[in-house]
């Protein structure tokens, strides 16, 4: 299976065969995730790294860290920032966060694994990828709650239907929802939360964002919150692709 990728204004994404593509999530995940001046940032499960990619370009003075579970997908992403203008901004690491001695951060996010166990596929790398197999969420925010000071934020992205136990689960550990936004794919068509935690107790900010209109289109908000990383025109792109191709 050939190589392609997903092309921003400041950098490009491979997407390999194994492991997750670029995703609507992560690049929301990136978009969203906003803490003023933060000196230092935990990206958790960074996969092809782009999140990491987004926060560094969002953010040019903070130090990155990005870990990664999975061997191959380690060496995907660590490919994707050394070919970036952050490469000297992102520290890539190849290891379980849970079992990972981390100091703290002023910004953690993470795009988490979130089916079941039963929903498990055939493909290892996948499933490693998209089920809590090696991230259980409980386990997550306890270890983060460990990364955190008074001031960190903690931005993660969850599936509407599974919000409220993973409030449930982040408040056993202490942590107190702080923001949060609903995302909608269509008009009253529930999709996403990004919730934003904190270990400070605050008046709970609620926001919604609609990804597409009934025409199928982006609306305007999605495309204005994308406008610093998404290109107008990603034709020239595809232009030296085909010309590569036919050569």
């Amino acid at each position: 299976m050939p190589n392609s990728f997903f092309h921003f204004k400041q950098f490009s994404i491979k997407a390999q065969s194994k492991g997750l593509k670029v995703t609507t999530d992560a690049c929301l995940l990136g978009s969203l995730a906003r803490k003023s001046d933060p000196a230092s940032i935990l990206d958790i499960g960074t996969g092809t790294g782009v999140v990491a990619l987004m926060l560094a370009q969002a953010y040019p003075a903070a130090k990155i860290t990005a870990l990664e579970i999975q061997t191959e997908i380690f060496h995907q992403a660590l490919e994707n920032i050394q070919a970036s203008p952050f490469a000297k901004q992102i520290n890539v690491i190849n290891t379980d966060f849970l079992k990972t001695d981390l100091s703290k951060f002023d910004l953690i996010v993470c795009n988490p694994p979130y089916f079941s166990e039963h929903l498990r596929g055939a493909d290892s790398e996948k499933t490693i990828a998209m089920h809590n197999t090696t991230l259980p969420h409980a386990e997550m925010f306890e270890k983060v709650y460990q990364c955190m000071h008074d001031n960190t934020l903690f931005f993660v992205i969850i599936p509407h239907e599974q919000m409220e136990s993973r409030l449930q689960m982040a408040q056993k550990t202490g942590l107190h929802l702080t923001q949060s936004t609903l995302i909608n794919k269509r008009e009253n068509k529930a999709y996403r939360w990004i919730a934003c935690f904190s270990k400070l107790k605050t008046e709970t900010i609620y926001n919604q964002l609609l990804l597409q209109t009934e025409d199928g289109n982006k609306s305007i908000e999605f495309s204005e919150l994308m406008k610093d990383y998404y290109l107008d025109d990603s034709s020239p792109f595809k232009a030296l692709k085909n010309s590569k191709t036919k050569q």
